[in-house]
């Protein structure tokens, strides 16, 4: 084999492919990371900038049973554990998405994960275009731009799903086509 058939091998259209699949998929991963980022933040200023938000979760607490310090540390905890939870989430899929890319073995519930939250978020689109209030910290401007976000992240989701799909079938296409070579060299 001399140099030429090796460049060839290499500019071959599967392998053009390939990599690019696995560009996708490095893009998508690191993507779907930093909105996870982004959601951590966003959910952060939405409690902190809405006026009374602690009000409303406490309001059915007994004050007499709990000190207020006490409701705020629970209340703190809870979210912590929550936002820590949504970012280990979008970790989970980005980093999934990329170990692929670089070769390694993706788990078998992995695209499950991945479908399941592209169906969830699919399915929450809708709700945008219901109801928005006009005198409060969610406008039209603000649901039309999270609307958009949302529709980017999914379009990320699916972008993953179809990446790790069609890697898949170029890999299995491949084995069975080399199959009866013998590539010893």
């Amino acid at each position: 084999m001399n140099m030429n058939d090796d460049i060839t091998d290499i500019n071959s259209s599967e392998n053009v492919l390939k990599r690019r699949l696995k560009n996708n998929l490095i893009y998508s991963g690191v993507s779907y990371m930093v909105f996870g980022a982004w959601s951590v933040v966003r959910i952060l200023m939405s409690l902190t900038m809405t006026s009374g938000v602690y009000e409303y979760i406490s309001e059915g607490i007994d004050r007499d049973t709990f000190s207020d310090t006490g409701i705020k540390m629970v209340f703190a905890a809870i979210i912590a554990v929550l936002l820590l939870l949504i970012a280990l989430f979008h970790l989970y899929i980005g980093t999934g998405a990329v170990r692929y890319a670089k070769g390694r073995k993706m788990r078998k519930l992995y695209p499950v994960v991945v479908l399941a939250s592209a169906i969830f978020l699919a399915s929450s689109l809708p709700d945008y275009f219901g109801e928005v209030e006009v005198y409060g910290p969610d406008t039209g401007e603000n649901t039309f731009a999270a609307f958009l976000v949302d529709l980017t992240v999914l379009f990320i989701l699916i972008d993953i799903l179809y990446s790790i799909i069609r890697l898949k079938m170029l890999k299995s296409s491949s084995s069975k086509g080399n199959m009866g070579t013998d590539n010893a060299g």
